[in-house]
């Protein structure tokens, strides 16, 4: 019986939830139907009434209401504002039980990216409104708070007239702005260009205040005002500049910022004008503020708001009005704490003051993927000291970006043709070919990737982007060849690789894209330019590691994408990967196969013994090999198969090591060269990245699963190498590196008797930083294909499950013969099984270079010899260098304030004090390095 009451007061709350939003049957019996097959299948957690509101905004946004004309309205006519207030839900409660809801239900995942794209939305527009608050109150008047706080008329009173104040002007151009935004999809999820529409929207406010006179609406104290503002005498011009300028201080967001308002705000602010929507001079856009037709105007662009707001199903934009209203009234407008999402007094019933929503930290939905990769971490500048929000993020890489390109043209530098002239074959024509065919490709699917109010000003605003890319192209091609210039005489190979131009010129693309935080998120680029993922992960290192100063956001925006090549799009049925592949007569190599000599040089084997990748005699002392370092360009281009071995030290030259002097005289000498790895080319340098990847992971999850014996470690590392060697297309094709990874961490714990359970595995995945539960709750079980029975063919559908379900019914059936040997047997080899070796799984396959002095970079060693760990001896081994650059840099180290042979050497020209400043700088750093290596070698 008590059972039976809940359920009805349940479906109560449902029916009166539903009647509030005036849903329909259908609707309403959807809602009820998918909430009671959740509740029998999982424990709702919370709220029934929560719950509800999810189940009721499915019903919703399941299909679209077709209207007269072309137009649709979706969300079945309700707004989520609405849903949420009589919900009593807040918003950061909602996004994380959709989500909840959408992994119970097994949602599509177009329903997915629509949740992604509402919290992004949602994420846009509060930090707008932030800068919206700011800039206002540098034009305008602060709004009057008496005026705030009248009391809210009863809708069957008459309403008193609009005057035209500071705070209704403040209601009035939000009110403009979010109809505007709305108009275009353009702005719904990119920050950058809603900012811009913000400054164009506020710079026309002004034009409207100045040009009639309004001393009582402009901020007195505004630096553009003219002297005599105050004057009874002033007159106001016939026209006014723009003052957009004079409330930024970025000159690439002003010009920005013009063109927004100069273009892509004319039709729609025309077609406001012509509707009546707005009164006023409709050519110049202007006399909105004017008393006569202020109170029209105001009323009229929110009527234009709640229709728009109907016909998309959307948050109402209008909250943080509300919320702006009370902070002030709260006297707490000043606080950087946002507090609570009231909803809009404009639409509808209020919060009570208990609401849970009160207590809702305004402004803190954020878009996903912000954390730092694990790998990759090496090429991040410092954080910022200083909280920065995501507007300001945002605009600081497009400054950055500018002040790279910072006298560029969209062509090669004297530098680059000079360059390029001294190549036996000039490939100047082919280059120019190839950015005009790719930025064609780029124009066209920029302006048809999705349906816009004007594409003649999309066309434009994709070639503003394309000159942009097209300058960073040609300054990173010049970087990448001046530095592979150093390593390789002959380049004459690499520059006639299409693949190599067009390569970077799709990572340059997106670097503007990013910048720009454009909608177009990865992997659009690739496909706007047909360029397959395995060729476009070759070269993202190469820019990474340049000199060029991209914002510590775009670094870790480019390792992200190293990631995700490397984890999943490498894999797809339709990667060239798989050719490569086959056309290896080796097949897919092992990590100890490709692995960097550094990588190689001290590893724990099944008895614990440390071992040297080549049979060089054993030191004294633990010596790990110098790596080599980042592959070179040429490497990266080469044949995926080739076996190119880059010569290390020109022919005849002697290995001379690089002396430095301590402060106890004590010379250290000694020279190992490296060896190189069994597996060469492209194909091995791809493997040499997942493999490190792949190692950082699992590290990361067995710390966290408490697994630290590393006998385990390795019997687990050792079935994932077979389950990518022997069964990468069964198992990994259209899959997830991360679901190797797991099922590994599952079965040999299991078959070892020392089992993990999937539930825990997952809850330690998800704290790494590209976790997401879709890699574990929707995961390929069968492709798509034709089956033919009787001679008859029938579609067979893909088929798609959890984590759980691959394991039982994929892959337990490609491993069970692999992982069952372990069974029987602790040891660390049973049959014809010999247990691989850990690998390093370390971050940094090199370190980064550190500018010292003009000309001198000292860089970490990633395999120091260590002599003696109490002396403070070192030895430096350049292994890629020629030997004019190894006597430059012994000069000018020497000629810098190192003390060699007790005398200090200065530069002609020179003064003591730099000299000074130069020694211990180099001194300072080589005791950092020490300390650190002692430190991890006691770890």
């Amino acid at each position: 019986m008590v059972s039976e009451d809940v359920e009805d007061g349940l479906y109560k709350k449902h029916t009166d939830l539903c009647n509030k939003l005036n849903l329909d049957n259908n609707a309403l019996t959807e809602a009820w139907k998918s909430f009671g097959a959740l509740k029998r299948n999982f424990i709702l957690e919370g709220d029934p009434l929560h719950w509800l509101g999810c189940a009721v905004f499915v019903a919703c946004r399941r299909g679209v209401t077709p209207t007269v004309g072309s137009n649709v309205i979706e969300g079945n006519c309700v707004s989520l504002t609405s849903l949420l207030r009589y919900c009593n839900l807040n918003l950061n409660q909602f996004f994380k039980n959709i989500r909840l809801w959408s992994d119970m239900a097994n949602m599509s995942e177009e329903f997915r990216k629509k949740i992604d794209l509402l919290e992004e939305s949602f994420s846009v527009i509060c930090n707008v409104f932030k800068e919206y608050c700011t800039i206002f109150c540098k034009i305008f008047k602060a709004p009057d708070i008496s005026e705030l706080e009248a009391p809210k008329q009863h809708r069957n009173r008459k309403q008193k007239s609009v005057q035209c104040t500071p705070s209704k002007v403040f209601e009035f151009i939000w009110n403009l702005y979010i109809t505007i935004r709305g108009e275009d999809s353009i702005y719904s999820n990119d920050l950058v260009q809603s900012y811009h529409l913000l400054l164009g929207i506020c710079d026309l406010a002004f034009k409207n205040a100045f040009l009639s006179a309004r001393t009582d609406l402009i901020n007195p104290h505004f630096s553009v005002l003219p002297k005599d503002w105050l004057s009874p005498y002033f007159k106001a011009p016939e026209e006014v500049n723009s003052i957009i300028d004079k409330i930024i201080n970025n000159s690439g967001n002003t010009l920005d910022a013009k063109y927004v308002e100069r273009y892509q705000c004319r039709d729609i602010l025309t077609s406001l004008f012509k509707n009546n929507v707005l009164l006023g001079n409709e050519y110049k856009f202007t006399g909105m503020f004017d008393n006569q037709v202020f109170e029209s105007n105001f009323k009229g662009i929110k009527k234009a708001y709640e229709a728009q707001l109907l016909s998309n199903g959307g948050f109402d934009e209008r909250i943080f009005l509300a919320e702006y209203r009370r902070r002030i009234l709260e006297k707490e407008h000043e606080s950087q704490n946002w507090g609570s999402l009231p909803p809009s007094p404009e639409s509808g019933d209020e919060f009570s003051a208990d609401s849970p929503s009160r207590n809702h930290t305004f402004g803190m939905v954020n878009a996903k993927g912000s954390e730092t990769p694990l790998t990759g971490r090496r090429y991040l500048s410092p954080k910022d000291t200083q909280d920065v929000s995501d507007l300001a993020a945002a605009t600081q890489n497009i400054a950055r970006l500018q002040v790279i390109l910072c006298g560029r043209l969209s062509q090669p530098s004297e530098s680059l043709k000079r360059i390029l002239l001294s190549c036996s074959v000039n490939p100047t024509t082919k280059i120019a070919d190839i950015v005009t065919v790719l930025g064609e490709k780029f124009v066209n699917c920029f302006v048809h990737s999705k349906s816009h109010i004007n594409t003649d000003e999309q066309n434009e605003y994709a070639h503003t982007r394309l000159l942009l890319g097209t300058k960073l192209f040609y300054k990173l091609i010049e970087g990448i060849l001046e530095h592979e210039k150093t390593i390789n005489r002959d380049i004459s190979v690499l520059i006639q690789k299409d693949l190599f131009y067009q390569s970077v010129f799709a990572c340059s693309m997106e670097i503007v894209l990013y910048s720009y935080n454009s909608q177009r998120k990865f992997p659009w680029i690739l496909t706007a330019l047909e360029i397959d993922a395995c060729d476009f992960v070759k070269i993202i290192e190469l820019i990474v590691r340049s000199k060029d100063p991209f914002s510590r956001n775009t670094i870790k925006h480019l390792n992200k994408i190293e990631e995700t090549i490397l984890e999943s799009l490498a894999w797809k049925s339709s990667s060239n990967l798989w050719k490569l592949i086959s056309q290896c007569e080796q097949g897919i190599p092992k990590e100890e196969e490709v692995a960097l000599p550094s990588q190689m040089g001290m590893r724990k084997t099944p008895d614990d013994r440390i071992t040297q990748s080549q049979n060089m005699g054993e030191p004294k002392t633990p010596t790990r090999l110098i790596s080599p370092g980042a592959p070179s360009a040429t490497e990266q281009f080469q044949s995926p198969i080739q076996n190119v071995s880059r010569q290390l030290f020109p022919t005849g030259m002697k290995t001379t090591p690089v002396k430095l002097m301590c402060d106890n005289d004590e010379l250290s000498e000694n020279v190992v060269p490296p060896p190189k790895p069994k597996r060469t080319g492209a194909l091995a340098i791809f493997f040499r990245k997942f493999y490190n990847l792949a190692a950082v992971r699992l590290e990361h999850l067995c710390n966290h699963l408490s697994i630290t014996d590393d006998d385990l470690k390795r019997k687990i590392w050792t079935a994932f190498e077979e389950s990518i060697q022997k069964c990468a297309e069964p198992l990994l094709k259209d899959r997830h590196l991360d679901q190797l990874l797991m099922c590994a961490v599952y079965v040999i714990p299991k078959v070892l008797q020392r089992p993990q359970t999937f539930m825990d595995i997952m809850k330690c995945y998800r704290e790494q930083p590209q976790a997401d539960s879709h890699i574990y709750r929707n995961v390929l079980l069968e492709s798509k294909g034709t089956k033919v029975v009787d001679g008859v063919s029938t579609e067979i559908p893909e088929k798609r499950g959890d984590l759980i379900q691959f394991y039982n019914s994929v892959y337990v059936i490609e491993m069970k013969n692999f992982t069952i040997k372990f069974a029987n047997n602790s040891g660390t080899q049973t049959g014809d099984i010999l247990v691989s070796p850990l690998p390093c799984g370390r971050r940094n396959l090199i370190s980064p270079s550190i500018q010292i002095i003009k000309n001198v970079f000292v860089k970490p060693l990633d395999s120091p010899v260590i002599q003696n760990p109490n002396s403070k001896s070192y030895s430096y081994f350049f292994s890629r260098s020629p030997s004019k650059d190894l006597k430059d840099i012994n000069r000018a180290i020497n000629n810098n304030g190192l003390n060699v042979n007790g005398k200090r050497l200065l530069i002609d020209g020179e003064d003591i004090s730099s000299s000074k400043r130069a020694n211990r700088k180099v001194q300072s750093l080589l005791e950092e390095r020490r300390s650190q290596y002692i430190s991890k070698s006691s770890n």
